[in-house]
């Protein structure tokens, strides 16, 4: 299975959210962002939700603008309530008694008039956990197959 990520951001913040988006999925990172998985009649919310419990990790953009949505705080809550990573990148106006949840997370500073720096360091912290699921992904399958060779064995010998 893809590592996938889920990229919290507002609205007003498009022209980095697409800098972000192209960079992450450039260096192999799956990113999943509303705005590119359109379902006209669908809650928004039941969509959001489903979106966060199947990404491996959450990235969020925390602007001026972003750091005050209420749908970016309550995506950062879903992520933190289903145990999954919270990855903030951090404009430089934003305070840190702004992080909320994530006060005490270790994130990372970006320069919205020269993204690619900070989102190359969080692209290495993403490939580094998309390596670590893949080892655990096959040491399972080695497992099982392992499992499956010794009751075919069992089998036959009975």
């Amino acid at each position: 299975m893809p590592f996938q990520v889920f990229l919290s951001h507002s609205y007003k913040d498009q022209e980095t959210v697409a800098a972000i988006h192209d960079q992450l999925v450039a260096s192999g990172i799956n990113v999943w962002t509303s705005e590119q998985h359109p379902e006209p009649g669908r809650q928004l919310s039941d969509k959001i939700l489903e979106a966060i419990r199947q990404s491996d990790a959450l990235v969020v953009l925390l602007t001026e603008t972003s750091s005050v949505s209420q749908y970016v705080q309550q995506e950062i809550g879903a992520a933190l309530l289903a145990k999954k990573s919270v990855l903030p990148l951090a404009t430089f106006d934003v305070p840190p008694e702004r992080l909320g949840m994530l006060a005490g997370i270790e994130y990372v500073r970006i320069d919205l008039d020269n993204p690619s720096t900070g989102v190359a360091v969080l692209s290495g912290s993403l490939q580094k956990r998309r390596d670590s699921k893949q080892q655990q992904e096959l040491a399972i399958a080695l497992m099982l197959v392992g499992l499956l060779l010794l009751m075919a064995l069992s089998a036959q010998s009975d």
